[in-house]
């Protein structure tokens, strides 16, 4: 044998003897479960919340370095209730590139993951302390091998709107997770919740791409579904997109987004398509989008588009269609003629100010119709409107009506109008109803009541 390889291969052989003696040094003498006192009184004073191991840390060494902590709890902010609990989680760890302050995690395993979320009245959370801005240090470059998450649950009690949200079952698995590097993640759970009362699965899967230094994420070939109830009707919507990039610097993308709602009296379908949504920081737009909508009820048929550019911006909370194109159609058997309009303006929606407009121009089949909507105070909502029809005939839309027995008469009741918060006017030139014609008819309406 060359001797230098002979010499190469004993000094390697040390080598592995010296770092397998020093693994079983460390191994016999060093306990991590002497550092759980200082692990939890560390989460004590860094975010006043009580930390339970309860079982010990365990470690291993071969074939790469990791822990298994066990079971562990997280206490509320300022109190020993439980906020979050984990049956059991495993992390192991390459050795080399820590020497370089690098962290490659071979794989994370977590099981029985269960927390609690709470937004309060004033609209504060449970989790507002880890929410603030921690002072900035030197961060460890991460590659993360895969994640797998099992048998997880999560409840969101929002008492600020009023409603309640639980997540069960939720599973989730994860390719490599690293800068710069393609990855995948898969996620499924069990959505249910009350206000509006919704029993149903939730699935995800997609390519991932992300860059921290740029803080900008790629989404390949993503696919959502949610499938299951609402209230008595049956759900089913479906998002895709074949490529979405989200950064500071770049917003580009398309979505398809389809809803099918299945009720005992019929179905309501709606489909919406971006073909290409661009952007930059917080101001995205696409030059168009078209919103179909289609529906059965009883034996009435609705069908309509919606198509316009779109822009908004995110920070400001603002959206607009600049040129809005509106076409609706219902039809019925018992309807002697189809009710067709066609319009056309635009829409404005300012969510930070509780404000949103809408300005429309066409046509109710033969008819002229402008109108102005708009809408505030979204909590407590005020209407103002301005609509003005030229000529508009009921009866062409309505079946013929039946002979019934008189009945005495009674006084209109107008108990509806008495927390109406509305300011506006309807005018019509020429209207027909029940065979009786009245033309040059304006309807004032003011907040609270008729004028």
């Amino acid at each position: 044998m060359n001797k230098t390889l002979k010499y190469g291969l004993i000094s390697v052989g040390a080598i592995l003897i010296a770092f397998l003696a020093l693994v079983a040094l460390v191994a016999a003498t060093f306990n991590p479960n002497d550092y759980k006192p200082l692990i939890v009184k560390l989460a004590q004073d860094k975010k006043q919340r009580t930390l339970k191991l309860e079982g010990d840390i365990k470690l291993t060494f071969f074939p790469r370095i990791g822990a298994d902590l066990g079971r562990l709890a997280l206490s509320e902010h300022g109190s020993d209730k439980e906020f979050a609990a984990v049956d059991s989680a495993r992390v192991s760890l390459a050795v080399l590139p820590l020497l370089k302050r690098q962290l490659v995690v071979d794989r994370i395993r977590v099981d029985g993951i269960r927390a609690r979320l709470v937004r309060y009245p004033d609209g504060s959370t449970n989790i507002d302390d880890f929410l603030k801005k921690e002072e900035e240090s030197e961060q460890f470059k991460f590659d993360i091998e895969g994640v797998s998450v099992t048998r997880a649950a999560l409840s969101f009690d929002d008492q600020m709107a009023g409603r309640k949200l639980d997540i069960t079952g939720m599973e989730f698995e994860s390719g490599r997770l690293a800068n710069n590097q393609p990855g995948k993640v898969e996620l499924k759970f069990t959505l249910q919740g009350e206000n509006p009362k919704v029993d149903a699965q939730v699935a995800l899967t997609s390519g991932l791409l992300f860059d921290t230094e740029a803080k900008a994420i790629t989404l390949d070939a993503l696919a959502v579904s949610l499938t299951g109830k609402r209230g008595a009707d049956g759900l089913d919507i479906r998002l895709t997109s074949p490529k979405f990039e989200l950064g500071p610097e770049r917003v580009a993308g398309k979505i398809d987004l389809t809803v099918k709602l299945m009720q005992p009296k019929g179905n309501l379908d709606l489909a919406l398509s971006v073909p290409a949504l661009a952007g930059k920081g917080s101001a995205i737009r696409a030059d168009n989008f078209t919103l179909d909508f289609s529906g059965r009820q009883g034996d009435n048929t609705v069908k309509s588009r919606i198509a316009s550019p779109f822009s908004a911006n995110l920070g400001t909370r603002q959206f607009s269609l600049d040129k809005l194109v509106v076409s609706f159609n219902l039809s019925g058997l018992t309807m002697p003629r189809a009710l067709n309009m066609n319009l056309g303006g635009a829409a404005r929606l300012d969510l930070a100010r509780q404000d949103a407009h809408l300005d429309l121009g066409g046509k109710i089949d033969e008819s002229p119709l402008k109108a102005k909507l708009g809408i505030s105070h979204f909590d407590a909502p005020a209407y103002d409107f301005d609509i003005a029809i030229e000529q508009l005939d009921v009866d062409r839309y309505l079946p013929p009506a039946k002979p019934e027995a008189k009945q005495p008469e009674k006084p209109l009741d107008f108990s509806f109008l008495k927390n109406l918060n509305a300011n506006g006017q309807l005018s019509i030139g020429a209207l027909k109803v029940a065979n009786i014609k009245s033309s040059n008819i304006k309807l004032n309406v003011k907040a609270g009541g008729l004028k």
